[in-house]
Formats: structure tokens, C-alpha cells, sequence
């Protein structure tokens, strides 16, 4: 049996058990300092390397939501003093993370332009300008809870390869040669200025340009394009001015004709600029529509300033002719391995009465 005296005592220790117990305080964990947009971590020299428990971190109502949904962010802002490349990434992070890099347009959270994000381990390239401020929003992927890694690093990117194409690949001295850039910057950051020069003494700074050349010949085509962080990339093609042209001169075909009766049907080729190879296909309409081919040549044609080469065909006209009265033949000339600079001239059409 316990003594009157030792319950006494047991008594008194409860109460002064309970007395503390009621004085002392609940501790509850606080959000990180940078939990709120206006409470931004500056950032003031990098690499940025912050490990930050996001346990107890929150988000605003009016918070930007740009790759992923995130319950629990954290924020950084840095103003560069110089132009730079930055490399962001959430790598060392003990769970999914992800950050989104912001340009600040304004005052405040709702003047923010999304730049991009880097989520599990990607690691994208920015380009950062001086003066401009930019925010980094951090947080968890799927939820969960425990510290995250926030990485911004400066690099040096690696120089931009320079290119460009032009069409027509043949072109000649009537036509508007188009020519655009195709540069490659494997940072990403894209092209923000580029020269030409067409190689007779002709300039331009669009990113696609439009030329015609006078005359032909062989030119020289200098192109440079310059990234948004100022590297540059320079590239030259040749560029080979040819007027390859030849017209139908003449579509001689007899006036009149009779059934059974072969005739002569000459082609008459004018070639001024360069020896071709021609091909001339013949044909002849047919009632109700269509054509059908007669005769196809290819000959060798020189240039020449004033005499014309003949294709010489033959047709022998026949009853169907006769009971349609008539024979609308066509030439068609064609460049072989060429492109022919005004194919408008290079057909002609000629009729023969056809007659029993």
C-alpha cells in the first residue's frame, strides 16, 4: 500500500508536470523564404546551386502554370550585367522537380513571358541579356515533398554553322533567284541579323532574299548570319547564271492535203545562246479532245544568230482526216538536261485542210 505521504508527492509532480506542459508553445514548420513571387531569392553571381526543402512551400492564387502543374513553388530572379548563355536544370534534386525561366515584361507576377522549362534531367540553353530580368520558378513534378535542386549556369556555346539555299538551283537571267538562310545554332538561341552579298557588287540584310542577276555568269554568293548573343556563322556558294532558251520559229505544214498523200511536216528550232540537245515531239488533235503523238526527234542544235535548225517530219493524211477535214497538228520543243528559261515559246499550232 502506498503511504499517504508518497501520493502526496506523486500529486504535487503532476501538477507541476501539467503546469509546463500548458506554457509551452506548438512549433509549426515555416515555408522557404523565397515561397512567394514579391519574396524572390536574388540571385546576384552564378552558377546558382540552391537546395531548398519544398515541404512546406505554397503557390499563389495567381500563379503562372507553364510545363507542369506544381503545388509547391519557389522563386529566384536574376539581372544579368552582361549578355550571356545559361544553361537551367533541376539535376541533384532527391525528387521529380522542375523550373520554368521567366522574362520579366513588367511589374509583377501577371507580366511574366515563359521562356521554357527544365524538368527531371533536361537541361536546356537560354540566352539572357543584359539588363533584363529574369525569374526561375522551382517546384515539385507529381507532388511530392523534400528538397530540390535549382541550377543556372553560364556556358560558352558552341558557334553557329553557317548555310543557305536558293532556288531556282538553275536559275538564269530572267528570273528572281530567291535566297534563304538555313544556319544552324546548336544553343538555340536563333538568328537575329544577316548580310548578303550576290557577288556582283549587290547587298542585302534580309533573312530571305530576293535577286535577279543581269547577266549571265558565275557568282560568288557571301552569306553571314549572326545569333542573338552575337556569334555568326559565315558560308559562299557558286552560283551558275545560264539562259538556256530555244523557240519554235516555224510550224510548216501543207495547206492542203489528200487522203493516202504523205507530206512533209518541218520544225524550224531557233537557238541563240547555247548548243542543246533538242527534242521535238509532234502530235495531232483528235475530235472530241486528246492528242496523239506522231513522231518524236532529238537533234543536236548550235547556237546560232540567225539560221534556224529543221526537225523534218513526215505524215500521211488519212480517210478519218478527210471526214474531219482537217488535221490541227502541234510541236512541243524541249531541252534535254536543261531548263528552258521562256518554255512559253516553245509550242506552235498549224492546220491542213483535208480533202477525199
Amino acid at each position: 500500500m502506498f503511504t499517504s505521504k508518497f501520493l502526496t508527492r506523486v500529486a504535487t509532480l503532476m501538477t507541476v508536470l501539467m503546469l509546463t506542459l500548458g506554457s509551452v508553445q506548438p512549433v509549426y514548420a515555416a515555408p522557404p523564404l523565397n515561397d512567394n513571387f514579391a519574396d524572390a531569392e536574388s540571385i546576384t553571381l552564378l552558377p546558382l546551386n540552391a537546395t531548398v526543402d519544398i515541404t512546406e512551400a505554397t503557390t499563389e492564387s495567381n500563379e503562372p502554370q507553364a510545363c507542369w502543374f506544381m503545388d509547391r513553388t519557389v522563386w529566384y530572379s536574376f539581372i544579368p550585367t552582361q549578355n550571356m548563355a545559361v544553361h537551367a536544370n533541376t539535376l541533384g534534386s532527391a525528387i521529380n522537380a522542375n523550373v520554368n525561366i521567366y522574362r520579366s515584361t513588367g511589374s509583377g507576377i501577371n507580366n511574366l513571358d515563359f521562356m521554357g522549362c527544365a524538368y527531371f534531367s533536361n537541361s536546356p540553353s537560354f540566352f539572357f541579356e543584359a539588363g533584363q530580368t529574369y525569374y526561375l520558378q522551382a517546384g515539385p513534378t507529381f507532388g511530392e515533398t523534400g528538397n530540390i535542386q535549382v541550377n543556372l549556369e553560364q556556358f560558352t556555346p558552341a558557334p553557329p554553322e553557317g548555310g543557305f539555299y536558293f532556288y531556282p538551283s538553275e536559275p538564269s537571267a530572267f528570273d528572281t533567284v530567291q535566297f534563304c538562310d538555313n544556319s544552324y545554332d546548336p544553343a538555340g538561341f536563333g538568328f537575329q541579323s544577316f548580310t548578303w552579298g550576290f557577288g556582283d557588287g549587290t547587298t542585302s540584310t534580309d533573312n530571305c532574299a530576293s535577286h535577279s542577276y543581269g547577266l549571265d555568269g558565275d557568282y560568288t554568293v557571301q552569306h553571314t548570319a549572326t545569333t542573338l548573343d552575337g556569334r555568326t556563322a559565315s558560308s559562299s556558294q557558286l552560283v551558275q547564271v545560264r539562259t538556256h532558251d530555244i523557240a519554235i520559229n516555224k510550224l510548216v505544214v501543207p495547206q492542203t492535203a489528200r487522203v493516202n498523200q504523205t507530206k512533209a511536216i518541218n520544225v524550224d528550232i531557233k537557238n541563240k545562246r547555247y548548243s542543246e540537245n533538242v527534242q521535238v515531239n509532234l502530235y495531232k488533235g483528235l475530235p472530241g479532245g486528246g492528242e496523239q503523238l506522231i513522231g518524236t526527234l532529238t537533234i543536236y542544235v548550235p547556237a546560232r544568230a540567225t539560221r534556224p535548225t529543221t526537225f523534218k517530219f513526215s505524215y500521211t493524211y488519212t480517210a478519218a482526216d478527210a471526214s474531219v477535214g482537217k488535221v490541227t497538228f502541234r510541236a512541243e520543243a524541249n531541252i534535254i538536261d536543261g531548263r528552258d528559261a521562256l518554255p512559253s515559246d516553245n509550242q506552235a499550232i498549224a492546220t491542213t485542210l483535208v480533202t477525199k
